[in-house]
């Protein structure tokens, strides 16, 4: 899972985010489904378990502006940072281990890092949005190959197997393209493509304003997002349709087209972003579950919320002032977010799902 927010949003700048408003004593709405069909309340310490907060390291080099995480398999984190066009790798403590890259075009550059996901060969690959996979050594300091998908913008990425991975973004300019792509990255060929939500969603301005997709593989399951739609997509892992699980929420606010939009400012367009929802992306939670972290945009920038589904498509929680989830493993059991007391993004908290009866 990716928890992103790509080119429509936030212009921050060094250690000018703002918190995003959260409370732990907050009252969820969660949809567990009872036989009278109404919602149960929880708070949020009774869907996770709090646990460890980590400070990530800094330095004058090193900044976190809107880290994008990844639990690596190695053990700690591997973030991008779009804005600081940056790759870092930290231990499970929040050290410095090691960091790559610059703003540019260049080789050793990036224009906006969207995703680093280790390969089953240990080396680590660095998706850069405007269509450049870099591929580093297992330690994160040295470009091994650099590679052209020839796909549109990738937004995310997933392993499949010890060649292929998941990509997530327009195969091209034509926006009913598909979206996700089995890539042999060893050859550099696309191996499938296909889901293709725009090809039913309704109101295309808000697609092209926000269409992103984000990804996230167990076993041999794909869950899918595509931010506008209040829906989980599943795929076999060889790109067969599975299910949509339509997600419940009664927080979830739904998109609607911009009146006169070839004519809107960016004043305009703020106030609109900021009347609906969108979809950030899915993680899974155990075999029967999924977090769907999604958000809203306020003067430009986002506030967080969450909800917890189950595959059978009712919900367990719907938390409407939620912080960020920045990762989080398959399983349920380590979830990392910003802490919701920090005011920089670079402090975390850890967490657990407390398991469901």
């Amino acid at each position: 899972m990716n928890v992103t927010t790509p080119w429509l949003a936030i212009r921050a700048r060094r250690h000018s985010w703002a918190p995003v408003p959260c409370a732990l004593v907050a009252i969820l709405v969660a949809a567990a489904c009872r036989s009278d069909g109404s919602a149960a309340t929880a708070s949020l310490d009774s869907v996770v378990t709090w646990a460890d907060r980590i400070d990530l390291e800094e330095t004058s080099d090193v900044m976190n502006v809107f880290p994008i995480v990844r639990l690596d398999p190695a053990g700690g984190f591997l973030v991008v940072d779009p804005h600081e066009c940056q790759f870092r790798r930290y231990d499970r403590k929040g050290k410095l281990l090691a960091h790559f890259g610059s703003k540019g075009r260049g080789p050793e550059q990036f224009e906006r890092p969207t995703v680093a996901i280790r390969l089953p060969s240990r080396e680590i690959m660095v998706v850069d949005r405007r269509v450049k996979v870099s591929i580093l050594d297992s330690t994160g300091t040295r470009l091994v190959r650099t590679l052209a998908t020839h796909l549109g913008p990738i937004e995310d990425a997933d392993v499949v197997d010890d060649s292929t991975v998941l990509l997530a973004g327009p195969a091209s300019a034509n926006p009913d393209s598909p979206m996700l792509h089995l890539w042999n990255y060893r050859r550099n060929e696309v191996r499938r493509s296909f889901f293709r939500p725009w090809s039913s969603y309704r109101y295309k301005d808000v697609a092209s304003s926000a269409g992103w997709v984000q990804v996230a593989i167990r076993g041999d399951t794909i869950a899918a997002t595509f931010s506008p739609s209040d829906t989980v997509y599943l795929f076999g892992i060889d790109g067969t349709d599975l299910a949509t699980i339509p997600i419940p929420s009664s927080h979830f606010r739904r998109p609607y087209p911009l009146a006169n939009a070839s004519e809107a400012n960016m004043q305009t367009r703020n106030k609109w972003l900021s009347t609906f929802d969108l979809v950030a992306a899915v993680s899974w939670a155990g075999s029967d579950g999924f977090l769907v972290p999604y958000q809203t945009f306020v003067n430009g920038q986002p506030v967080w919320k969450m909800l917890g589904l189950r595959r059978a498509g009712d919900l367990w929680f719907d938390d409407p002032d939620a912080p960020r989830l920045l990762t989080a493993d398959s399983a349920g059991e380590e979830l990392v977010f910003v802490d919701p007391g920090a005011n920089v993004p670079n402090r975390w908290r850890v967490a657990s799902l407390r398991r469901r009866s």
